[in-house]
């Protein structure tokens, strides 16, 4: 409708967040903030696990991997410099929300202020309790395939599953029970693709998250108490969990709503102090062929 093309719209898009991160990270360098040591460490190790990614995935080199993902003519030069742009602006972006609070009368304010809004969605005072819950999955192995096509596992299987499950829990029991300890062992052990690179965190969980109701059942126990621990069995194999709390849905949404807003003010603040001058006749498109892919 507006005469634009894909291309068009791919490119604009690409430069604002390009132009987003780069703001931030030049934030970053001229106000002396530090790059968290997290982050820093995967900077470090960038290359490596990347090679583990090209050896398990079968690509013939790392510079393959990256433009299968990123596109032609992209290089290992060309994402380890923009990862570090990333991380350094994330980093900060993350730091000036943590320093700031967001007291109970400005939750209020803001869940007055938005309230039909927000009952619309469905959001209210009454609405209930929001969880977040950290897990490890060790995921059950072997397995025969039935006349239906199912995968059927043997005792012998679910068993050696759980020792391995109980082996790990054992482990984090014997030293520091911590959550920052047990999210280590979720980004270390963990088979859940979808969780493991966030210490197995899921968080605003309530009972039509769309897991398995094992899980649900789990995390949504009336009893159930941040720091509570223990293991679960679900069709995927033995879940290592653990409880990290819960929140009213109306003050979760409304201090999430806040931050936003926040997130936004400090965006529009480098954008303006690094403004974006742009020579379209300097920008090479690569193209690729998808009937050949």
């Amino acid at each position: 409708d507006t005469g634009a093309t894909w291309q068009h719209y791919f490119l604009e898009n690409a430069i604002k967040n390009w132009h987003g991160y780069q703001a931030l990270a030049l934030m970053a360098r001229d106000e002396g903030a530090q790059l968290e040591e997290e982050l820093q460490s995967e900077l470090n190790n960038l290359r490596n696990t990347l090679t583990q990614s090209v050896i398990e995935a079968g690509y013939s080199g790392i510079d393959a991997l990256i433009q299968a993902d990123m596109g032609p003519g992209c290089t290992y030069e060309d994402y380890e410099k923009y990862t570090q742009i990333y991380y350094t602006g994330h980093s900060y972006l993350t730091q000036q929300l943590e320093a700031m609070e967001y007291p109970s009368t400005d939750i209020e304010a803001y869940y007055n202020a938005h309230i039909q809004e927000l009952n619309r969605e469905g959001i209210s005072k009454e609405s209930g309790n929001l969880m977040d819950v950290r897990h490890i999955l060790i995921a059950v192995e072997g397995g025969t395939e039935d006349e239906d096509g199912d995968t059927i596992y043997s005792q012998e299987e679910w068993d050696a599953c759980k020792a391995e499950a109980q082996a790990l829990l054992d482990q984090w029991l014997a030293g520091e029970a911590t959550e920052e300890r047990f999210a280590q062992f979720a980004a270390e052990y963990s088979e859940d693709a979808g969780s493991n690179t966030n210490g197995g965190l899921y968080t605003s969980l309530d009972e039509e998250s769309g897991f398995v109701p094992e899980f649900i059942e789990w995390y949504m126990d009336e009893t159930r108490q941040p720091g509570d621990y223990g293991l679960l069995q679900t069709d995927y194999g033995y879940h290592v969990m653990y409880f990290s709390g819960s929140e009213a849905q109306w003050l979760r949404t409304c201090r999430e709503a806040l931050v936003k807003e926040d997130t936004q003010v400090i965006l529009n603040r480098a954008l303006e102090r690094y403004p974006l001058e742009i020579d379209y006749q300097k920008i090479a498109l690569g193209a690729v062929n998808l009937g050949a892919m």
